[in-house]
């Protein structure tokens, strides 16, 4: 399977659990009457929209874990407009809910697919309005008072009965009307243009609290998502194949003095440098105990990690000292190498 398609299915899967958790929310309303979604702490945080999206984002976790996938980007925009069409299936359905009354409640928890349709339904001839059809009576009438017709159709009045002087006193009445007509033109334009952005920013005064709960509650459902896209993406992982690397095994030895430590690790870091890998595991292996006792002041680990589809293998070496009651570890002497052989503990 290649990585384009391994991304798709995730977002499938990441797609499932949202929709299973909205429609799970938008049931328990209308079967207890209890809205979930729009719990808040401290009046603005949306702490119902936080804790579902994290709920949501088991499906994305889960499908990249199951595929190895370290998820492209591509994946992170999928999961915010994701977020963003279950928020508004949600808020859609409980407006209908809301809209309906006890009638709509009683249809909608009749059976699945009954359930099913009605979110269905909400989504695509969702009563939720946001931005109101606007009234166009001004408009209308604002039209018909700049209509450049008045001007254009106004009829000419003729002076004697000199045909010459009537002529050019019609050419003359003629080419005043044309540029009457331009300038109505052009000012019945500027005013629409003007009363269109009254509207927009009226609209948008008005809308405002709607537009910033629902952007909010947005956020906060794809909250989930980006913690579980940013915790995929820091696993290790195949540069070349952009999956993660499955863990193979790993031992650890463990060394009362420090001058052993040092010999054993000395000894590790001359053939690793040197790209021996195997006979650098197999050097460590024969140093210091396999289990930790009371005694144990110094302890190396090396693990082994694999790539499914180019069977590189990763060798990560670390250190650890114990301070009191507590291991920590010596960045000092860390260490990582790949290897297209394969890597074993022997």
């Amino acid at each position: 399977m290649n990585w384009m398609a391994r991304n798709l299915i995730v977002v499938l899967f990441g797609a499932a659990s949202s929709i299973f958790v909205a429609g799970t929310l938008v049931y328990l309303e209308a079967t207890y009457g209890e809205t979930l979604f729009g719990f808040t702490l401290l009046r603005h945080l949306p702490a119902g929209a936080i804790i579902t999206g994290c709920l949501s984002a088991a499906g994305f976790l889960l499908g990249s874990l199951v595929l190895n996938l370290r998820p492209g980007r591509m994946v992170l925009i999928a999961t915010l407009s994701v977020s963003a069409l279950m928020v508004f299936m949600i808020q859609s359905a409980e407006f209908r809910l809301f809209l309906g009354g006890s009638a709509q409640y009683d249809l909608a928890t009749k059976s699945t697919s009954t359930f099913g349709r009605f979110l269905f339904t909400s989504m695509v001839h969702t009563p939720l309005r946001l931005w109101s059809d606007a009234d166009s009576t001004d408009d209308m009438a604002n039209s018909v008072f700049f209509s450049p017709g008045k001007s254009a159709g106004a009829r000419v009045p003729g002076g004697g009965g000199d045909p010459g002087v009537d002529g050019i006193s019609g050419g003359v009445q003629g080419m005043m009307a044309t540029q009457d007509v331009s300038q109505t033109s052009t000012g019945q334009q500027m005013n629409q243009m003007g009363m269109g952005i009254q509207s927009v920013g009226s609209r948008m005064k008005t809308y405002s609290r709607e537009w910033l709960l629902l952007a909010m509650q947005t956020l906060g459902f794809s909250i989930g998502g980006l913690a579980a896209f940013c915790y995929v993406r820091s696993l290790p992982h195949c540069k070349d194949c952009m999956l993660l690397l499955s863990t193979k095994g790993a031992r650890t030895r463990y060394f009362s003095r420090s001058r052993d430590m040092q010999s054993a690790v000395d000894d590790f870091m001359v053939k690793a440098r040197e790209k021996q890998l195997q006979e650098s595991i197999q050097s460590l292996m024969g140093r210091g105990a396999d289990r930790k006792a009371s005694w144990a002041e110094f302890s190396s680990t090396i693990e082994i990690e694999l790539c499914t589809q180019c069977q590189t293998h990763r060798l990560n070496f670390s250190m650890m000292r114990k301070e009191g009651k507590k291991w920590r570890d010596v960045d000092l002497f860390g260490f990582t190498g790949d290897s297209l052989e394969p890597l074993y503990f022997a």
